[in-house]
């Protein structure tokens, strides 16, 4: 092999590393949002988009895959995750008993284990 083959196959692992890295991390803090979203009729917890690039202006998800969303975006993308419901911020800020220290902010406080774990995943 040649040592431009060798950096070729080398960039490809990392690539698909920080790809699945990327995606893993993505997900997990997505289903940790929606799992801590109260419920009462569901709609609040069914409300969550994922978007690439921009953030979502659209109401009732009904429960849309955000999973496919996600695994669409490429490295350099950002990928937002919105609930756009109008007293989706209310219940952030503590109104809810089911969640009173919200569901995003609490969740943002494990995104560096939550990098760690998937980075430890998919060392190879």
């Amino acid at each position: 092999m040649s040592f431009n083959t060798d950096i070729q196959k080398f960039n490809s692992k990392v690539e698909k590393a920080a790809l699945a890295i990327f995606h893993g991390t993505a997900l997990d803090l997505f289903g940790k949002i929606v799992k801590r979203t109260p419920v009462d009729t569901g709609r609040l917890r069914a409300n969550w988009y994922a978007t690439i690039n921009r953030p979502s202006t659209m109401i009732d998800a009904s429960g849309e895959d955000y999973s496919k969303r996600v695994k669409a975006a490429k490295l350099g993308h950002s990928v937002f995750f919105v609930n756009n419901l109008p007293y989706a911020g209310v219940i952030e800020n503590g109104s809810s008993g089911q969640a009173p220290s919200g569901m995003v902010k609490v969740t943002i406080t494990e995104f560096e284990t939550t990098v760690s774990r998937n980075a430890r995943k998919n060392r190879k």
